[in-house]
């Protein structure tokens, strides 16, 4: 069954009227597996929505090193802070296996959250659960012993 924008956990509970104008704002474009779809430090220009496959959003240390941030599947968006020039993407984004993304831009992006308050709870409350994904992290990261993250990795795999 094809994946519509009340699918998406982001734009539940937005009227028809909100849903058409986000609508009229989207476009959609495809990844093969292994892709980039964007680079950790350059401007965060969009937003995107998964519309089917998977997309990792990781970084790179100093050590060249790679820390998976999140595994986005379909529903999922990386939206961190589009709405200002000067900010930056703090993670890259790799597709995973093939997938379609819709990406709105960051004025669209901007004037829909200004103009409803429904999108501005949505965007709180994705903050609030990113955070709470991301202390989580931390806390694997530097609390647990590499057996215990391996077992945690595997069974993130296997889901």
């Amino acid at each position: 069954m094809p994946v519509t924008l009340k699918d998406i956990p982001f734009f539940q509970g937005l009227s028809e009227t909100e849903l058409s104008q986000i609508r009229d704002c989207l476009r959609e474009k495809s990844f093969k597996k292994g892709e980039t779809l964007f680079f950790e430090g350059k401007s965060c220009e969009r937003v995107f929505f998964v519309k089917s496959g998977r997309v990792k959003l990781y970084r790179i240390g100093p050590s060249g090193r790679e820390q998976i941030l999140q595994t986005l599947n379909i529903g999922d968006t990386c939206a961190c802070n589009p709405g200002s020039a000067q900010w930056q993407c703090s993670s890259s984004a790799e597709a995973l296996t093939p997938c379609t993304v819709w990406f709105l831009s960051r004025d669209h992006y901007v004037n829909l959250v200004k103009t409803s308050a429904n999108l501005s709870r949505s965007l709180n409350r994705l903050f609030a659960e990113r955070l709470q994904c991301f202390s989580a992290l931390i806390e694997e990261v530097s609390l647990k012993d590499s057996r215990k993250r391996l077992v945690k990795l595997l069974l993130d795999m296997m889901g």
